[in-house]
């Protein structure tokens, strides 16, 4: 269970990390399209 629970919670982290690189990089992306 453990090991399950550090699996989960590392993927939560990369997925935050990952969302929060991106979100700023399409925004910048959006605005370069206009």
């Amino acid at each position: 269970m453990r090991t399950v629970r550090w699996i989960l919670a590392t993927d939560t982290a990369l997925g935050a990390a990952a969302t929060a690189v991106s979100t700023p990089i399409l925004a910048a992306a959006a605005r370069l399209r206009r």
